[in-house]
């Protein structure tokens, strides 16, 4: 599900998400739906018309890069252009600095669609019927062919930017594609480098990985591959790297789906053929082109539009990356009147106290004798004099624990596999707590990042 909302300042915020803050003075953040390395997708609400949205927030990196803002805003205008029943309407942009941050965010406003993902749909369900699937697969064509007359190439097709929301005809879901023109403008920002392969590289055509250029009929190739995965419930290429999966786009031709699913008939084998040559010129000319073909297949094979069902979506999804791979979280700490995090249990036992130069004294001191009334006196002393130790000891030690004692410092684990992260964190001891994130370029299996991040101060798990 795909949303963002905007909130009062002042409010505590995470290193995950910006609950409560207010954007542009209009934009409230109410909770996260989605993360990926370069953007964040909340839900919201538009304070101004009382109108909830979804609001996504690119990495704060992005901001303080002139070419990424000026293509961030033209691609944002061309997407608001965008006046389609299966595209994800842009209702605004901007650029928020909130009084005491360092870094500008910027942030598009969209449509709000309740629901779920066409990637959510595919991992309950793996392979899906055909008339799921060609109903689909006709709204998103539909919609890139609205955005190819309109002079405007997606770049980034992929179960992730299809939305399925509820509301749409025979009770079924409404499908929707989203993130028009966002790699582009990722693209144009100085912050990538040459080796960095935008766009999620089981989508990406042979063009877009030798050359970096993606037209219309790059889009095409994506959408041959995503129909590719409708039909067979898994991509064509799976690899260790990106590098390798990417290697197979260039110099292999995308195996027939019936190798997969023997039922399928040689109609549509030869329809995600001409989908995915490797020769753009080869392929149909713009998505326009390939939902005239894949009409006449549907037809031909009389297969009948369809209810699309509507996908709850997973927990906090991940749904703006591309490959899948462990992300540890050390610690989180609750926040007052906000969210409370994953938390690291701390590690039970016993702590000494330190003695104190008082305790020291008294434990080391001769008995008095010579006074028989104080000798009288003494126990009730005694007990005084212990309760007052207990307690001038129990503050300094438990200041002690609370201003320092209980944090350590989070260790740097990213490029670490899971067993090795975890041991690392609980020599730090810390508790780690262990998710998964979707990422480009890091092999799968590997640890990302940990939150909060390396370097900050974490309170140390108790036994």
């Amino acid at each position: 599900m795909f949303g963002a909302s905007v909130g009062s300042r002042g409010v505590t915020r995470t290193d995950d998400t910006l609950v409560g803050a207010l954007l542009d003075r209009r934009y409230r953040v109410d909770g996260l739906l989605a993360r990926g390395g370069m953007s964040a997708v909340y839900r919201g609400l538009d304070t101004r018309l009382d109108r909830p949205v979804a609001i996504k927030i690119m990495d704060e990196r992005f901001a303080d890069d002139r070419s990424f803002v000026e293509r961030f805003e033209r691609e944002a205008r061309s997407a608001a252009k965008l006046h389609h029943p299966h595209v994800v309407a842009v209702h605004d942009q901007g650029f928020d600095r909130s009084p005491g941050d360092q870094q500008a965010r910027a942030f598009l406003v969209m449509e709000l669609v309740d629901g779920g993902t066409l990637r959510d749909l595919l991992d309950q369900r793996d392979a899906l019927t055909l008339p799921v699937a060609f109903t689909i697969a006709e709204n998103v064509l539909s919609a890139l062919a609205a955005a190819h007359e309109a002079g405007l190439v997606h770049r980034d097709v992929k179960p992730e930017n299809v939305l399925i929301g509820r509301g749409g005809p025979a009770g079924g879901g409404v499908v929707k594609v989203g993130d028009f023109g966002l790699v582009r403008a990722v693209a144009a920002g100085g912050n990538t480098t040459g080796s960095v392969i935008l766009g999620t590289v089981a989508y990406l055509s042979p063009e877009q990985v030798t050359t970096g250029s993606a037209g219309e009929a790059g889009d095409v190739y994506s959408m041959g591959v995503l129909l590719y995965e409708m039909l067979t419930g898994q991509v064509p290429y799976t690899g260790d790297t990106p590098i390798s999966v990417a290697y197979r786009h260039v110099n292999d031709d995308i195996p027939a789906p019936s190798t997969h699913r023997a039922d399928l008939p040689p109609a549509l084998d030869n329809l995600v053929y001409r989908a995915t040559r490797r020769d753009p010129e080869a392929r149909p000319a713009n998505a326009g082109a390939f939902l005239a073909e894949l009409r006449e297949v549907r037809e031909s094979l009389g297969i009948v539009p369809t209810a699309v069902p509507v996908p709850p979506p997973p927990p906090q999804a991940e749904t703006d990356a591309e490959q899948t791979v462990p992300s540890l979280q050390a610690v989180t700490a609750p926040t007052a009147g906000g969210p409370t995090g994953t938390q690291a249990l701390p590690r039970s036992g016993t702590q000494a106290l330190p003695r104190s130069a008082a305790q020291a004294e008294a434990a080391d001191a001769p008995p008095d004798d010579a006074e028989p009334q104080n000798r009288r006196r003494s126990p009730w002393l005694a007990l005084w004099l212990v309760v007052a130790l207990l307690f001038i000891g129990g503050v300094g030690a438990g200041s002690w624990w609370f201003l320092s004692g209980r944090y350590v410092d989070v260790p740097d684990i990213s490029g670490m596999d899971r067993q090795q992260a975890a041991e690392a964190l609980r020599q730090a001891e810390l508790t780690p707590t262990f998710g998964e994130e979707r990422h480009n370029t890091v092999p799968a299996g590997t640890s990302v990042r940990t939150d909060p991040p390396a370097g900050a101060r974490a309170c140390r798990a108790t036994r």
